[in-house]
C-alpha cells in the first residue's frame, strides 16, 4: 500500500488547483510520501513544488482509499504563509476555483475530494456561528460514538490519542478482544468528527472520557494501524498528541476512570518498560517506539 497527501489550500472562498504537464487535469497539489516524510510535510512540500506557495497545515480534511492503485491519500487542509500562486516545473497553470465552479477537466475522485474540502468549510462556519460538531450530526442524523472505536469497520478512520504522563508512567487502559487470553493497552481518545480539528476532538474526547481539560496540547506523530477484531478487518490513522491535566489533583487520584459508550474501563498509570509486543501489547503498533 501506498501512502500520498494533498494539500487543500482555502482563500475567500476559494480552493487552490493546480493543471499538471503530464496529463491535462486540474487537482488539487500533492504527490506520494517519501520515504522517512510525514504525510502533513509531503502536503506542504508538494504544494511549494506544484504551485510555489509556501503554506502550513491546519488540519486533516479527509481520508481515501483508491483500492485500484492501493493508496491511502490524506488531504489535509492548509493555510498560506507566503508566496503567489505561479506555474512551476510540475504545473502548467496554478489558480483559485470556486467550490461550485471547479472545472470541467478533474479526474472524479478529485472532484469528490475537493468537494468534501467545500463542505467542511461549509459546515466550520455554520459552527462559528453557534452550533457544536456534536449539534450539526445530530441535525444531519449522524450519531455520534454509538460504539466503541476499535468495534467499527468498513472505512479508514481517523482517530486522537493522548499521552498523558506521570513521570515514567503513561494513563492507559486495559481491554480484552472476546475469546483473546491477554488484555491490550489503550490511550484516551477516539474519532475525529465530521468537521473538527484533530486537536479539537483530542480535547473533547479527553473530556468525555475522564471529565478533565487539557493543556500543553502539541503533536507527537501520525500513525497508520491496520488490525482485526473478532476477524474484521480494521483500519485506523492516529494522530498522536501529548498533553498535560489542567486539573492536578488528577495525577493522584486512587481511580481514575476511561468511559466508552456503554462501559467503563479502569485506568492505570503505567511505566512503559512494562508494556511487551506479546504479553501486554501497546497499541496502536509503533506507539511504544514513538514514546520512547
Amino acid at each position: 500500500m501506498y501512502l500520498g497527501a494533498g494539500a487543500a489550500v482555502v482563500e475567500a472562498g476559494k480552493i487552490l488547483l493546480v493543471r499538471r504537464h503530464d496529463i491535462d487535469v486540474w487537482e488539487m497539489p500533492g504527490g506520494l510520501v517519501e520515504p522517512g516524510e510525514a504525510p502533513w510535510e509531503a502536503a506542504i512540500r508538494e504544494c511549494l513544488e506544484e504551485s510555489g506557495l509556501q503554506v502550513e497545515v491546519e488540519e486533516l480534511s479527509g481520508m481515501y482509499h483508491r483500492r485500484a492503485k492501493d493508496i491511502v491519500v490524506m488531504v489535509f487542509r492548509c493555510r498560506r504563509v507566503s508566496g503567489e500562486p505561479r506555474p512551476t516545473e510540475e504545473a502548467r497553470e496554478v489558480g483559485w476555483f470556486g467550490f461550485d465552479s471547479l472545472p470541467d477537466n478533474m479526474v472524479e475522485v478529485s472532484r469528490e475530494r475537493a468537494s468534501d474540502v467545500g463542505r467542511r468549510v461549509a459546515a466550520r462556519l455554520v459552527t462559528q456561528e453557534g452550533r457544536s460538531n456534536s449539534d450539526l450530526r445530530e441535525a444531519a442524523g449522524i450519531p455520534t460514538h454509538e460504539q466503541p472505536w476499535w468495534t467499527r469497520t468498513g472505512r479508514t478512520r481517523p482517530n486522537v490519542r493522548c499521552v498523558i504522563r506521570r513521570g515514567d508512567e503513561i494513563l492507559c487502559a486495559p481491554a480484552r478482544e472476546p475469546g483473546a487470553d491477554i488484555d491490550f493497552y489503550y490511550l484516551p481518545g477516539g474519532g475525529i468528527d465530521f468537521g473538527e480539528r484533530s486537536a479539537d476532538a483530542l480535547r473533547r474526547e479527553v473530556r468525555e472520557e475522564t471529565g478533565q481539560e487539557l493543556t500543553d496540547v502539541r503533536l507527537l506523530g501520525v500513525l497508520e494501524n491496520t488490525f482485526t477484531w473478532t476477524g474484521d478487518p480494521h483500519h485506523t490513522i492516529e494522530f498522536v498528541y501529548e498533553a498535560r491535566v489542567v486539573d492536578d489533583s488528577f495525577y493522584s487520584r486512587a481511580a481514575i476512570v476511561i468511559s466508552e459508550p456503554g462501559i467503563d474501563f479502569p485506568a492505570q498509570w503505567r511505566p512503559l518498560d512494562a508494556f511487551d509486543p506479546l504479553t501486554a501489547p501497546l497499541y496502536p503498533e509503533g506507539l511504544l517506539e514513538l514514546l520512547r
